[in-house]
């Protein structure tokens, strides 16, 4: 199936990210990424299935499949290629790779979910961001020391809240880790299971600057070191049941749903 390249100018700012959780295993690698049909569509802003890229002379593209949301990236920071839980994923090197969605500048959804799959054995930086003008994440999707972080913050002057999921997640398997966001609270999801829910003071600002997939998009900020597969962006709060559905491919048991009790930290773990 044919799908058009759209070319987009690398500017901007934005980030969304995740730490990666195993599954006792690397990912599949098997066929190419589809639109996703384990869990629904309804919603869906943006999806990159990591699976499609083309290499010119300066540029790396991978398609955003649903939402017309190229990812780009310039020459010398493009992330490489590997096996991902679903067809290919892509690597990125904790030093210099970066992608760039300008077309999701204004991107500003009063309710969402960000849900990726992710792999990596170190302290590992962004996953998703989307930078707000006054240079903080809001929201962020990241890895710090092992556990999945989302920053908020509702002005340019007020300090930023940072919800982390206890659970480890830099152990060089493949997770699943998802962020909704309803308007008052955020829950965190690891491996298809709620692993914790927060109130924060502060929820998200509206933003002008793209989105970034592994990197800050501006200053000296860490770099993401790992692999990320089957990236999307819901423009709502996902089910229980359908957070598990994206972590059910491949063969994989869809996990069991308990209510949502444990509270997120409000700082990174030691």
């Amino acid at each position: 199936m044919m799908r058009v390249l759209a070319l987009v100018a690398l500017v901007g700012c934005g980030r969304i990210d995740f730490g990666p959780h195993g599954l006792g295993g690397g990912g599949g690698g098997g066929g190419a990424d589809a639109a996703p049909s384990d869990a629904s569509n309804v919603g869906l802003v943006a999806y990159w299935p990591m699976d499609e890229i083309m290499v010119g002379s300066s540029t790396n593209f991978t398609f955003d499949v649903i939402g017309g949301h190229t990812a780009q990236c310039t020459s010398g920071q493009c992330p490489t290629i590997n096996p991902g839980v679903v067809g290919h994923a892509a690597t990125f090197d904790g030093n210099t790779t970066c992608m760039s969605v300008a077309s999701m500048q204004g991107w500003a959804d009063p309710t969402f979910t960000i849900a990726a799959w992710v792999q990596s054995s170190t302290l590992s930086g962004p996953i998703l961001v989307h930078e707000s003008v006054n240079g903080c994440p809001s929201p962020e999707i990241s890895l710090n020391k092992g556990a999945g972080l989302t920053q908020l913050n509702t002005t340019g002057t007020t300090p930023h809240n940072e919800a982390w999921t206890p659970d480890a997640l830099i152990d060089g398997n493949w997770h699943h880790v998802a962020v909704a966001w309803d308007g008052t609270s955020q829950q965190v999801y690891v491996d298809g299971q709620c692993s914790c829910s927060i109130t924060p003071s502060l929820g998200p600002l509206d933003n002008v600057q793209p989105l970034t997939v592994g990197c800050y998009p501006t200053g000296g900020a860490t770099h993401f070191s790992g692999s990320i597969d089957e990236l999307r962006v819901y423009n709502r709060v996902l089910s229980l049941d359908e957070i598990g559905s994206l972590y059910a491919v491949g063969g994989r048991a869809f996990p069991a749903q308990q209510p949502c009790t444990r509270a997120c930290a409000t700082a990174p773990p030691p």
